[in-house]
């Protein structure tokens, strides 16, 4: 179980011939390369994934209509396919931008069993050959095909009365709400037909999926010269318009989740302050007092003009001045008759002494005393 699941994501399927697969490069593990115009174009986004299931009885053209779905050409050659093989193809709805991603399901019943080779053989013993354990291959019966399927085509051959017993059997088991095509293959061999267009649909007919069920189209078709290729692409409409109903109906359906839990939420809120008009006004004027007290700035000191401070190298070379003292003159009342003589002020007596002191010592022989100014009592007398 786990190597099929291996196979069939990382894609790594080797036969044991000298590491060299048997089958093409673009279909490793029933997985096909996906096309680099599809890679361009689902890099853009994806709006839909839509699954679609092939299935039919052996040898009845499933692989060339799943070629055929993804552009190549017609094989000649019959080459059973040994497990399910998937792809991507490239269709739009009509003339839509919308990007739509196409898997296409190649099924198998029953998958051809093949020996697990992990390596180089290393010995020649024919008994421990025969003891290998086989590969378990992905088909209908280890994984369930229908499961996220969003269209079904049932091949038949025309000429082959049995691959019609195989699609009535199959109707049965086809999930009711998926839209079923029911593809009558090789109509270019009607020469040998065995099954009737009218068998078709007569049976098609008087089938009752209930109502809201997936409708049941019936075409026939040649995969050698493309007959009925066109209404196999028209047919992918159903399938498409049926998820798109779906998603639309899930849309819807959150819509009406979201409406319900909204009218919750404006009930609740009628219940809160906010819905009352005085609480409201109440909030927003503390709410302004809290913005205007935040927004006011702090109480502060009455300013005091400092003291203009000097530069430092002043502050450490200059010697501070102190005004000198001033000193006490007394003064005596002066008569009417008295000349009263002008004193200059103590800092010029004090300036003038300095310099007269000065002058007695370089001068000493040449210059006399100066009069002495006569004070008041002498000039009275």
């Amino acid at each position: 179980m786990f190597s099929a699941l291996r196979k069939l994501t990382n894609r790594n399927n080797n036969d044991g011939n000298g590491g060299h697969s048997s089958a093409s490069a673009s279909n490793v593990g029933g997985v096909q390369t996906m096309a680099a115009s599809l890679q361009r174009r689902f890099a853009r986004g994806v709006q839909y994934n839509m699954k679609l299931v092939i299935r039919g009885d052996r040898n009845v053209g499933k692989t060339c209509l799943f070629q055929r779905l993804q552009g190549r050409p017609f094989q000649e050659e019959y080459s059973p396919t040994e497990e399910i093989q998937v792809a991507s193809i490239q269709w739009n709805y009509k003339a839509t931008d919308d990007i739509v991603k196409v898997e296409v399901w190649d099924v198998v019943d029953k998958a051809k069993k093949r020996k697990k080779v992990d390596g180089l053989k290393l010995s020649n013993n024919g008994a421990e050959e025969d003891e290998e354990e086989e590969e378990l291959g992905l088909d209908a019966q280890f994984l369930d095909v229908y499961k996220g399927a969003n269209g079904i085509i049932l091949v038949l051959d025309i000429t082959k009365t049995w691959t019609w017993d195989y699609v009535i059997r199959e109707l049965e088991h086809c999930p009711a709400a998926v839209p079923v095509l029911v593809l009558a293959n090789h109509r270019d061999m009607g020469h040998h037909r065995l099954v009737t267009l009218h068998q078709l649909t007569e049976h098609v007919a008087n089938i009752n999926r209930g109502s809201g069920a997936g409708e049941i189209v019936v075409c026939e078709g040649s995969m050698r010269n493309g007959f009925g290729l066109k209404f196999v692409h028209r047919f992918l409409n159903l399938p498409f318009l049926a998820l798109q109903r779906s998603t639309l109906l899930g849309l819807l359906h959150t819509n009406t989740d979201d409406t319900r839990a909204t009218m919750q939420e404006l009930e609740a809120c009628q219940e809160t302050d906010e819905a009352h008009y005085d609480k409201f006004l109440e909030c927003l004027t503390q709410r302004r007092r809290a913005d205007a007290e935040a927004r006011s700035p702090p109480p502060s000191l009455p300013h005091q003009p400092a003291p203009p401070l000097l530069p430092h190298h002043q502050l450490q070379s200059t010697p501070q001045q102190q005004p000198p003292p001033t000193a006490h003159i007394p003064t005596a009342p002066v008569a009417a008759n008295q000349v009263t003589v002008a004193l200059p002020p103590p800092a010029s007596r004090s300036v003038a002494a300095a310099a007269t002191g000065a002058s007695s010592h370089r001068q000493p022989s040449n210059v006399g005393t100066a009069p002495a100014v006569p004070s008041a009592p002498d000039a009275a007398a």
